[in-house]
């Protein structure tokens, strides 16, 4: 009789309850969103124009020698008040599957389209947040990307990370970004010609 109540022990079946909270735990373990490797928290500073945004549609994507991060967009612009000089200013968490490493620029895309979509940017600032940032700032690392002009609509702007270097020292995986700015930068300053003004000869 004792080793007959061991073997119905043995094989009988666990409560229908705990085996439905069992499935459950597992599935959310399984389904549990896996912890970012990087986050970053950016701060947008843009013009304090009364009209500069109000139609734009800006997206962020930050370039770092590792690869890019994905993009961003962000909050429509605030209607300033008449007269107001204030900048409007964002500030949010970027979260990165993937470690890009050093940031070296940041890509703006204004896809907005009408009357006040020219879009207004001053500066981008990103602090990257290692292990342990949260409670002490000597784990922050700052990226400054100072802008200070505008962003046509349907148009894609590229500003670099504000330290001092020399062109010729520009990094391998900043030369795409590097090339492309300066090209619209000589189209934005042609010489265009206009009747009754000299010409470029």
């Amino acid at each position: 009789a004792p080793a007959a109540c061991v073997r119905a022990a043995a094989t009988s079946r666990p409560p229908r309850a705990l085996v439905c909270a069992m499935g459950a735990a597992a599935s959310l373990a399984s389904t549990k969103k896996k912890p970012p490797l990087e986050r970053y928290r950016v701060g947008v500073v843009s013009g304090a124009h009364a009209m500069s945004g109000e139609d734009a549609v800006i997206s962020l994507v930050f370039i770092g020698k590792k690869g890019r991060t994905p993009p961003v967009r962000l909050k429509p612009q605030r209607r300033s008040p008449a007269g107001s000089k204030s900048a409007d200013v964002q500030a949010f968490y970027l979260d990165c599957d993937e470690d890009v490493d050093y940031l070296g620029a940041v890509e703006v895309v204004n896809e907005g389209e009408g009357i006040f979509a020219n879009w207004e940017c001053h500066k981008v600032v990103v602090d990257k947040i290692v292990e342990g940032g949260l409670t002490s700032h000597n784990y922050w690392t700052r990226y400054v990307f100072p802008c200070y002009g505008w962003v046509k609509p349907q148009s894609v702007r590229c500003f670099f990370e504000g330290t001092a270097s020399l062109p010729h020292r520009t990094p391998m995986w900043l030369l795409h970004a590097r090339t492309r700015e300066i090209a619209h930068a000589r189209r934005s300053t042609a010489w265009e010609a206009v009747k009754g003004l000299p010409s470029r000869a």
